[in-house]
């Protein structure tokens, strides 16, 4: 067996990914298959083996794979006539009858069963085919499609290659030969290869998008992992250590959970809102409660958020929302019973939350330490059915607080950041700052969360003045409500 450095490093990534995309989309077709690479004996055709049987037929078939990654090279009649060279069916024609010999007589062993009476011996190249060797006609490829990076196939008969079929004409087989050897001609070149393993991976594995590219990578390095160690066959049924695809799933759901764990926090310390010290004191309480759940004020929970993400600076927690709970449940509970004491959700008015999630949460409520505490936060227009499910599974432990939230509860500092926005007043874009000062407490508190909650998510409220005799308004206009503000 050779190891990657005789076939040199490109050769060998773009080996190990032709067979991560075997692997996922014989998954996916629910083939009964086995996958090996460099199998004594099989000369010409020793870069990887198959075989495969489809689904509702135990027949079993098998592909003999030779790689011939070259650039800018057009495959011509001489070089298939040669005696020698990379494209010589001489060469090929001995390989084949090797194989047959060894294969047919039973001489490999466990490694392959039955014969080559249903076989084909490929060539797989990114490599062009003159002209005058294509077929007139796009070629039925069959079962093998799935083989397929682009390009054609380039199979033989006697009618349209008379030439080649003559040449070879002493060979005892060379008809059995040529009909059941291919060229995949014009393929994929290796760094094109993922973007043919992505599609049956998202398939197989339902991954989103941000995940996606880590699984693509992972899966390759499982598969280079696998060519490098060989000691098994991948197969349609491996197991628990040996399935690459579960181990690759596996390894992206970590990365992106214990990315996950972090995230809202990070979002959080970058808003940089933080609350004076009077603003705080009427929710340290919840470090005395199991499980809390907090009205937000506004129709968003960014606010009150970020309040229960500074009161817990000192305690070990992590801020999920309703989704990624649902998702990833079974990582997050891990993650709480080891990684950290306070669960902080944040309700999310689409999720459907069923109520063994909730009974799930209780249950490991009621079996842990007191530092264990779970608080959930919802807006003013929260999911109901959530909140119903939460009060119904978790009223032992449940208590129930509203928070409260005025513009002036935020340090000076914060402040700057939402007065640095844009808002629209009297048709046109503002800074905030503009109109609201440093030292207008007033009109500072007019700023309600629905406004604030607007200017975080990069929205610009619309500001305009009204006039009734000398006296004048502002007016924050905000979706549905509005706040009227009296001035002198």
């Amino acid at each position: 067996m050779k190891d990657k450095r005789s076939v040199g490093l490109s050769a060998f990534s773009f080996v190990c990914k032709f067979c991560a995309m075997l692997l996922v989309r014989m998954k996916n077709l629910g083939y009964r298959f086995k996958l090996a690479y460099k199998l004594a004996d099989l000369g010409a055709f020793d870069n990887v083996f198959v075989e495969y049987s489809i689904v509702g037929n135990s027949r079993k078939k098998h592909i003999f794979l030779q790689f011939k990654t070259k650039l800018r090279q057009e495959i011509t009649k001489s070089h298939l006539l040669s005696e020698k060279g990379e494209f010589s069916l001489h060469k090929y024609y001995e390989s084949y009858i090797n194989v047959k010999k060894n294969f047919d007589s039973g001489e490999e062993g466990d490694e392959m069963d039955g014969t080559t009476d249903e076989s084909l011996f490929i060539i797989y190249t990114n490599a062009a085919v003159e002209k005058k060797l294509q077929p007139k006609r796009v070629p039925d490829i069959g079962e093998e499609e799935f083989l397929m990076t682009g390009g054609s196939v380039l199979q033989f008969n006697e009618e349209k290659h008379k030439d080649i079929y003559e040449h070879l004409k002493k060979l005892p087989k060379h008809r059995e030969f040529l009909s059941r050897f291919r060229i995949f001609y014009s393929q994929a070149r290796g760094k094109e290869m993922e973007g043919h393993i992505k599609p049956g991976l998202q398939k197989n594995l339902k991954l989103s998008d941000s995940e996606m590219e880590f699984a693509c990578m992972c899966l390759i390095e499982f598969v280079k992992n696998w060519w490098l160690d060989f000691n098994y066959f991948l197969k349609h049924i491996n197991s628990r250590q040996h399935d690459l695809l579960e181990k690759t799933k596996e390894k992206v759901r970590t990365a992106f959970v214990v990315n996950m764990l972090d995230q809202r926090k990070t979002e959080l310390d970058d808003l940089n809102i933080k609350y004076e010290e009077s603003a705080t004191t009427h929710m340290e309480q919840i470090e005395r409660h199991k499980a809390l759940l907090i009205f937000a004020p506004g129709s968003s929970t960014t606010l009150t958020t970020a309040k229960i993400h500074q009161i817990l600076t000192a305690t070990k927690h992590i801020i999920v929302n309703s989704k990624q709970l649902i998702r990833y449940k079974t990582e997050v509970m891990l993650a709480w019973k080891s990684m950290f004491d306070v669960l902080v959700l944040e309700s999310d008015s689409s999720a459907e939350v069923s109520p063994d999630l909730f009974n799930e949460l209780s249950g490991f409520l009621n079996d842990n330490v007191a530092e264990k505490k779970f608080i959930f936060i919802s807006n003013n227009v929260g999911n109901t059915q959530q909140i119903e499910e939460l009060r119904n599974t978790l009223h032992a432990n449940l208590t129930e607080m509203k928070d409260v939230c005025k513009f002036t509860d935020i340090v000076t500092e914060s402040q700057m950041f939402f007065l640095d926005k844009t808002v629209s007043f009297q048709g046109f874009e503002v800074k905030l700052s503009t109109i609201v000062k440093n030292d207008d407490v007033c009109l500072q508190n007019a700023l309600d969360c629905d406004s604030i909650s607007l200017l975080l998510e990069n929205e610009k409220p619309s500001i305009d003045i009204l006039t009734e005799g000398t006296v004048k308004y502002y007016i924050f206009e905000v979706r549905h409500s509005r706040c009227v503000i009296k001035i002198s």
